[in-house]
């Protein structure tokens, strides 16, 4: 046997381990990078904005039940175009809130079949901010940014439980 090819041996094993690990390591990164590139992508294009409808027209409270149009509207038109960035949760709500949306131009018609569409949108809209402002702290909390609706939530869970309990 010769001992001199154990020292080269070594060295060749090394450099493989070595290559094997930063390609790992690199290719882990990579994948972190990605994913909070993404994350910061949905929070700047659709959570900020959110946010910023709700303090703007003053739902720090919660919404009231005489929503003006404009409001609902650029609330629409916030989820509608920006469909790609929701959270599963909220996807799931937004059919329900696109009807309660177009009951709501019904009911302003003066369509007797949609009386209770302002309620139904009201419950509905509370239901959307607060998995909004739930999405918006998980996603601060792992980008590492203030906390952006967390004063709203509470608000928000106290004035959907405050609906659950008048549909009762």
């Amino acid at each position: 046997m010769d001992f001199q090819l154990i020292p080269t041996a070594i060295t060749c094993s090394v450099q493989i381990v070595t290559c094997g690990l930063t390609y790992l390591f690199g290719r882990r990164s990579a994948k972190i990078d990605s994913k909070k590139a993404i994350l910061r992508e949905r929070y700047d294009k659709f959570y900020i904005p959110f946010v910023r409808l709700l303090y703007k027209g003053f739902y720090t409270e919660g919404f009231r039940p005489d929503i003006p149009f404009k409001t609902r509207a650029m609330m629409h038109e916030l989820l509608s175009n920006n469909l790609e960035y929701l959270d599963v949760y909220t996807l799931r709500l937004y059919p329900s809130f696109y009807k309660a949306f177009l009951d709501m131009l019904e009911y302003e018609d003066g369509n007797h079949d949609f009386d209770t569409a302002p309620e139904d949108f009201l419950l509905i809209s509370t239901k959307i901010a607060l998995t909004v402002l739930q999405e918006t702290q998980r996603i601060a909390k792992e980008l590492t940014l203030p906390p952006l609706g967390q004063p709203l939530i509470g608000n928000y869970l106290h004035s959907l439980s405050k609906l659950r309990k008048l549909e009762e």
